[in-house]
């Protein structure tokens, strides 16, 4: 039985051999794949376990007890305490000039001395700014088309930063007031007057020449009235930028 089938696949060989090279293989029937219905299943990987420490015995701590260092105090040397002084309300004092003055003997009638018949003294009263200021402010009080007016007194006069009345509202500008002496005459005038605008428009002049003149000689009589009584005749005056030095001729009492 062993041979026969021995025999047989060598009978096959030779069969295959004697066939034609030329001889088309014979086509297979084509397979479909279907889709697998097998889940997926992970697949196991190795893990490299943790290596356990061996165990180690910690030695306990030691605990060293340590003196604490003990703080030095410096004692200061005792101090005097000073005792406030007990405080005192502000107290205003005003300062004035006295007045000074000389007899002078009548002189003839001339050309810069009027005609007097009874004795005069010369009365030398000096006005500082503050002094000017506050009298003219308490002028202005009733004045209602002059808003605000600061003096500053300068060699030739006195400059005045004035707020006043250009018409339907107030402006500001500046007003020189002229102080002229001719021979034994001084007079006081109007100077230049300027404003932000090109010209001070008509209203704001008039109230310069009007309003305002009126109220800076009213107080400057008010202050000479006060420092020599009525009846001067005013002579000189000296200006610098804290002062006015006014000199007057008053009958002698």
């Amino acid at each position: 039985m062993k041979w026969f089938w021995i025999l047989a696949a060598l009978v096959g060989l030779l069969a295959t051999a004697c066939q034609p090279a030329d001889q088309a293989p014979q086509e297979l029937p084509t397979l479909a794949v279907l889709p697998s219905l097998t889940v997926p299943v992970a697949e196991a990987t190795d893990t490299d376990a943790p290596t356990a420490l061996p165990a180690t015995d910690t030695p306990a701590s030691t605990v060293v007890s340590t003196r604490a260092a003990t703080p030095t105090v410096e004692i200061a040397e005792p101090t005097e305490t000073a005792i406030p002084s007990p405080t005192r309300p502000p107290v205003t004092i005003e300062i004035r000039e006295e007045i000074r003055f000389a007899t002078l003997t009548p002189v003839p009638a001339g050309q810069n001395a009027p005609a007097r018949t009874t004795p005069m003294v010369m009365a030398d009263a000096v006005i500082t700014e503050p002094e000017f200021q506050a009298a003219l402010n308490d002028v202005l009080a009733d004045v209602d088309s002059i808003q605000l007016a600061t003096i500053d007194f300068v060699p030739e006069g006195i400059d005045v930063e004035l707020t006043a009345l250009g018409g339907a509202a107030y402006m500001s500008g500046n007003v020189q007031v002229l102080i002229d002496v001719v021979g034994s005459f001084a007079s006081i005038s109007i100077g230049d007057v300027t404003v932000n605008a090109a010209e001070p428009p008509d209203a704001y002049l008039e109230t310069v020449n009007g309003d305002f003149f009126a109220a800076l000689i009213e107080a400057f009589d008010a202050l000479l009235t006060e420092r020599v009584g009525e009846g001067h005749d005013l002579e000189n005056i000296l200006l610098n930028d804290e002062a006015m030095q006014v000199f007057l001729l008053v009958p002698q009492s």
